[in-house]
């Protein structure tokens, strides 16, 4: 495909759907850096089960590829496929009863002079990415959808299969949630 001028996603879809292994390979290349990023965000943190959940995606959209519906956008289709593997973790996990691992520990240690803007900055980031992963699943997947990959509430509405209202309601309580976490945090009395 070297030659060939640049395909659209959709394109490429129905050309891997065919059999087309440079398509699927092209698909792979442009969405995996931004699919392990929402996985990664909707779980809460990165290692093995997130690679595996990345990897458990894949394989169902191209198995599922003669099911794409070219009339959609490719990076929907593939992130609504995400959301649910995501949440079959999450179901999967609530019936094994299995305890949620902490944080890493270590991950804002510094210097002894660690006061300086930059580890400020680091401190901060990791403070949001805790209260994100303690927020409500489908709280977290509609911010991770909205703010970390930028869709519109339209398309993380049919993402997560659920009204635009209901993706605004959900946005809503997760942003006031993680404003209280943030007050809290400064003024813990």
């Amino acid at each position: 495909m070297s030659d060939t001028p640049p395909y659209t996603d959709e394109e490429l879809a129905r050309r891997a759907a065919r059999g087309d292994p440079d398509a699927a390979e092209a698909l792979v290349l442009r969405y995996e850096q931004r699919l392990y990023g929402l996985i990664v965000r909707i779980l809460g943190r990165p290692g093995p089960e997130a690679e595996n959940l990345f990897q458990e995606t894949w394989l169902h959209a191209m198995r599922a590829l003669s099911d794409f519906d070219p009339g959609r956008r490719f990076s929907t289709w593939l992130f609504q496929i995400a959301v649910n593997q995501c949440r079959d973790r999450w179901r999967r996990e609530a019936t094994e009863k299995k305890a949620r691992p902490a944080l890493e520990a270590g991950a804002g240690s510094a210097a002894a002079d660690g006061q300086d803007m930059a580890l400020e900055k680091k401190e901060d980031i990791l403070k949001l990415r805790s209260f994100i992963e303690h927020l409500p699943h489908d709280q977290r997947e509609v911010l991770v959808l909205r703010y970390y990959h930028q869709l519109s509430e339209k398309e993380v509405a049919e993402i997560v299969g659920c009204p635009a209202g209901t993706v605004k309601s959900r946005m809503h309580h997760a942003i006031q949630k993680l404003r209280r976490q943030y007050r809290e945090a400064e003024d813990p009395v």
